[in-house]
């Protein structure tokens, strides 16, 4: 058991921010089979308390949420410096080039749309792992 634990240590930390359940589900299933550490908040402020305490090397962010909503999410992370350098991919229903767009200016490194593929999404995610 402590050789897991210990495994864990050196992989990569993603924090998927949604407040669906089954949109965490799924994204939670897909990245199980890469070596990754996953971990999962359903509300723009809890994901920034995790960001802050768990610091991860990658944020899944979805846009709509009640409350803060992932704009903002990714606003704050970007103006935090501990948190500034931890790229963002936005997971989001809204599709259209102005959402896209809007994702980019406030910060993301990346926006894919609902229905995700999901060899779009890892690819994105090691992409960008690997960038940082």
């Amino acid at each position: 058991m402590m050789f897991l634990q210990n495994m864990v240590e050196f992989l990569p930390m993603v924090l998927v921010i949604d407040d669906n359940p089954v949109n965490l589900d799924v994204v939670i299933e897909h990245l199980g089979q890469e070596a990754i550490d996953v971990r999962a908040a359903t509300s723009g402020e809890e994901g920034l308390e995790l960001a802050r305490f768990l610091e991860p090397d990658l944020i899944l962010l979805d846009v709509l949420m009640p409350g803060m909503n992932g704009y903002e999410v990714c606003r704050r992370l970007k103006r935090d410096p501990q948190l500034s350098k931890i790229p963002v991919i936005f997971l989001s229903a809204l599709g259209e080039p102005v959402r896209r767009d809007h994702g980019l200016r406030v910060g993301a490194a990346d926006y894919l749309q609902k229905p995700f593929v999901a060899a779009e999404l890892k690819s994105s995610i090691w992409n960008h792992l690997a960038a940082a």
